[in-house]
Parts: structure tokens; sequence; C-alpha cells
């Protein structure tokens, strides 16, 4: 395991602005006893565009650590340079099956990175440990508290940030993983300072294109299917949301944006508290940090 592993891609910085800018009312309501929800296209934009991301950040893990590494990609766009790492505690950690997962260790972030047209802020802990100290596997479990990381603009002096608090999951094997979360919630400021919080119950699977090619410090590319239920709150207005894969998401080890799928479409129902629903369609490509959303 690294000693100092460098920081991920901070997941903000490849998607349009139009995606997050949270500007659009979906307060529209739908005539008579109507049972369609009428969601204007700026709020499909802001649920979808949060949604592609938090999808990003499941399939690459989004932690520094053992098999997490497999997030590490260099070049992505955003990703904090070399000289940015966590402390660890303890130092060094224990590795009972020496799997390169350690039995338990929390990572410290408290990073600010200076570049020509940016800043980018890293700080809170990750704690990973090993559900299966004694046996030598990909199995792993990673409590984000108060996870944070914000961009902000040199020249514009604008902030996106994402905060990330909850328990993510992961099992599996050289050729396939799975991973699961509950309740795992992100807390989103846009450069306009609106803000919103995405809380969901996601279940993962990600396949390998080639069998026996995942690696403890890197993921080759591969396909991802998510299903699972979320809420996304934005000021007074609460949606429920569930998610669906109907394309397998593509996954390429070789993309240098986020959200790294060059295909795929994610199917989402959005329901407010009335029982009104929309659908609303993600689709990713045909290049990297490229999404289309449909409502």
């Amino acid at each position: 395991m690294p000693r100092n592993p460098k920081l991920l891609p901070f997941a903000l910085t490849a998607i349009s602005a139009t995606l997050f800018a949270a500007c659009g009312s979906d307060k529209i309501a739908a005539p008579g006893t109507s049972t369609i929800l009428q969601l204007s296209q700026a709020a499909a934009d802001s649920i979808g565009g949060v949604v592609s991301m938090d999808a990003d950040a499941l399939a690459t893990g989004d932690t520094p650590d053992g098999a997490q590494n497999l997030s590490l990609t260099p070049g992505i766009s955003g990703a904090a340079p070399g000289n940015c790492h966590p402390t660890r505690t303890p130092n060094p950690p224990v590795d009972s099956d020496q799997d390169r997962i350690p039995d338990d260790v929390v990572w410290t972030f408290n990073c600010v990175v200076s570049r020509p047209l940016e800043t980018l802020t890293t700080t809170g802990t990750i704690e990973v440990s090993d559900p299966t100290p004694s046996a030598a596997d990909f199995s792993a479990k990673h409590v984000f508290t108060n996870f944070f990381r914000s961009r902000t603009g040199t020249v514009n002096g604008k902030t996106r940030s994402v905060n990330r608090n909850g328990t993510r999951n992961r099992s599996g094997d050289t050729s396939a993983l799975d991973f699961s979360e509950t309740d795992f919630r992100a807390d989103w400021v846009f450069e306009n300072g609106s803000t919103g919080t995405h809380t969901k119950s996601w279940t993962s699977h990600f396949q390998a294109d080639t069998p026996g090619s995942i690696q403890w410090d890197s993921l080759p590319s591969g396909t991802r299917t998510i299903t699972g239920s979320s809420s996304w709150v934005r000021g007074d207005i609460t949606r429920s949301l569930a998610v669906t894969t109907t394309t397998p998401l593509h996954y390429s080890a070789d993309c240098t944006d986020v959200p790294r799928f060059d295909a795929g479409v994610l199917a989402l129902v959005v329901t407010d508290k009335e029982g009104k629903t929309a659908n609303v369609t993600v689709t990713f490509g045909p290049a990297c940090g490229q999404v289309n959303v449909v409502k």
C-alpha cells in the first residue's frame, strides 16, 4: 500500500455548469388531478447532473486507499497534484492478510492546492477497514466523515463544492466488483450559491471488459449498472428518485474528464410529495465528460 496516495479527481470540474445551476423551478403544478409532475428542464438538469457525478464517484470508489486506489486515474481534470497527501492513523496500518486493504485505518485530509486558474480544497476523513482481515480479497468498508472537496475559480472567485458522509461497502474479485451504499449523503453548493442534498441507497455492479484485469491499484475499463433509490432536496423542494440502468454505463480507464463514462443510460423516476411523477433520462457519451439529460 503506498504511503502517499494521490488525491482523487475532484468530480465537479468537467460537467457543464448548466447541470449544476439549480436555478430553475420545478414547482409548476400539473393541471387538475394529473399524476404527471411538470418538471422544468433546469430542474431535470440539476437532478441529472448530480446523479451523474455520484455515479462517477461510485464507479471510482472515491477513496485514496488500499484496493480503492482503483480511483487514481492519472491526468483527470481537477485531480490534485501529487504534493497533496492525506495522513493516516495508525501509521503504518496493520494488514493481517496482506491484501493491501488495511485492517483499519483513518485517512485525514487537510489540503489546499493553488493553481493558476483554480484553488482545490480537500478536508475530512475516510476510515478504511477490511471486513475479511484473515482472507486476502477485494472486500473493503469505507466510512466518509465530512469528506469535503471544493473548487474555487481564480478569475471569477466562484466556488463549487461537495461534502460527503456515509458508508460504502465493496466486495468482488479481479473480474467484477459489487458496491453498496445506504443513506449515503452528498451536500452540494453550486457557483450561484444555491445548495442541494442527494441522499442515496444504491447497489452497483462493475464488470471488467477483460476478465481478471482488476488490480488493487487500478480499475480497468468495464461496464457498471446501478439500481436504487435516493432523495434530492433543494430549498423547500424534495424529490424522491428511483434509479435504474437501462444501458450499462461504460467506464473508460483512458478518460480525462468526469464523469468517466463514454456510453450508457440511467433512467430516473422523479416523484414529488403528492405522488406525481416525471421520467428523466441521463445519457453518457459518446465522449467522456459528456452528459445529456432529457425529461
